[in-house]
């Protein structure tokens, strides 16, 4: 059950966000999305995350450690009750900024190691009832799919046009070279340098302990058709990972 304050936060958020939007034809009409391809847009204005006081955008991207990430920036900005999962902290700062301000803040991004994020996405959504009964990975309503099924599924169907299997560079909004870039892998390097810079000071992590599908470990048993078929599917992603971290090959 959700608790009452987030229940207002969200109904606060939806008031302002909708006032915002309606100013365009569309809300998927907002500046930041002109170059967000059509089926990402909608997921980025949900899941919008913005600290005005601070001019801070943070590109929410699913399956990258969002609730780390969030309940950290929130509680550096004064948020002192936290939720496990950060849905008080994703509720409260979902704000879409308008189109100026988009343009002047600072503008974060925390990147996963594509691989690991597809495996990731499979085990969580992949198994997942509502999930199935939706897209049926491996062809009905009820059999969890293996690996293979699941990205082949994917790509069949482009990604079902969800935000857990769209690839990362379709949900930064803008222009990538306005962000400073991090990687989950390294996140409490990465967020203490966000933290100092927009805070002046870093607290440590708020982590949330739970939902971990422990897909690290399963990245070097890939089989060569799986890892063809991710390679197929986030082709961009890989690459971008790569130049952030200095992998070659």
């Amino acid at each position: 059950m959700k608790s009452p304050r987030l229940i207002y936060h969200r109904q606060i958020a939806n008031i302002r966000n909708n006032r915002l939007l309606a100013r365009y034809t569309h809300p998927t009409d907002h500046p930041m999305l002109s170059s967000t391809p059509v089926e990402a847009r909608k997921a980025v204005l949900s899941r919008c995350f913005y600290l005005p006081k601070h001019r801070l955008y943070f590109a929410r991207i699913p399956k990258n450690a969002n609730s780390t990430i969030t309940k950290t920036l929130a509680a550096h900005a004064g948020l002192r009750w936290q939720d496990e999962e950060g849905r008080l902290a994703k509720n409260i700062f979902n704000r879409i900024p308008s189109a100026e301000l988009f343009n002047s803040a600072k503008k974060v991004v925390f990147l996963r190691d594509p691989v690991v994020r597809s495996i990731s996405a499979w085990k969580d959504k992949g198994f997942a009832k509502a999930f199935l009964r939706r897209f049926e990975f491996a062809g009905d309503e009820t059999t969890p799919p293996d690996f293979l099924q699941f990205v082949k599924s994917l790509n069949s169907n482009h990604y079902f046009n969800n935000p857990h299997f769209l690839p990362q560079v379709q949900l930064i909004p803008g222009d990538l070279s306005d962000y400073k870039i991090y990687v989950i892998e390294d996140l409490e390097t990465g967020l203490r340098e966000v933290c100092q810079d927009v805070f002046g000071h870093f607290d440590g992590l708020e982590q949330r302990q739970s939902g971990r599908t422990g897909a690290k470990s399963q990245r070097d048993s890939l089989s060569n058709a799986e890892m063809a078929m991710i390679q197929k599917l986030y082709s961009d992603d890989l690459a971008l990972y790569a130049s952030v971290t200095g992998q070659t090959g």
